[in-house]
């Protein structure tokens, strides 16, 4: 563009120095025509150099701008990940506990027919069980029995250290106990009555349990 320009503006004044602009004034209106587009040119190329956009920046630079500025959510993580962020910790998995077998023994046993006496077996976790006998005779007395012992392998459990007491109610609901003997004997067997698991209780002393039948609830 600027060798366009320079080489009519030579032109022009080349015409001029040569006397072809004075001899005729055709000539003198083409001198005049020729000067005015020059000048147009001129401004035209001085317009277009001014208006031209700058060069875009190259492939190279822009991605030398994106290595030189890292992203603000990579350098949110890599902070996070220096303070120890609980949400980028490992977790812990939490072991489960084994099942405790179930104690087809301890439980509460009550009697079948009346439901007026309730054995209770607690088993204090060395396979020692301790057990209470509560029989009702009336609203207002009971016989408790207590004692300890271990199951054998044919599901009997006997007993030497059994104490029997007398209770007695009185309006309140307070109890008077009266100690009837510390050293009873039996024992108790575990059975089935055809659709039941329950025991069976044997007290040598007075034949208390005699023919009751006490179905686990």
């Amino acid at each position: 563009m600027k060798k366009r320009i320079a080489l009519i503006i030579s032109a022009a004044m080349l015409l001029s120095g040569c006397g072809i602009i004075n001899e005729s004034p055709a000539a003198s209106d083409t001198a005049a025509s020729s000067t005015e587009a020059s000048s147009e040119a001129t401004e035209a190329a001085t317009e277009a150099i001014t208006d031209a956009p700058t060069e875009a920046p190259t492939e190279a630079e822009t991605e030398a701008e994106k290595t030189e500025a890292p992203s603000e959510a990579v350098t949110e993580a890599a902070e996070a990940t220096a303070a120890g962020d609980p949400a980028t910790e490992p977790t812990e998995q939490t072991e489960t506990p084994e099942a405790v077998p179930e104690d087809v023994f301890a439980g509460k046993y009550c009697e079948s027919i009346a439901g007026r006496g309730i054995i209770t077996l607690t088993n204090n976790g060395n396979g020692v069980y301790n057990v209470h006998i509560h029989w009702a005779g009336s609203a207002f007395e009971s016989a408790e029995w207590d004692f300890s012992g271990e199951f054998d392998g044919r599901q009997v459990l006997r007993y030497s250290d059994c104490t029997k007491k007398h209770c007695v109610y009185s309006e309140d609901g307070s109890c008077t106990e009266e100690t009837v003997y510390t050293d009873g004997t039996g024992y108790l067997k575990i059975g089935e009555d055809g659709m039941n698991v329950g025991l069976f209780w044997q007290d040598d002393i007075e034949n208390s349990g005699a023919d009751a039948w006490f179905v686990k609830q």
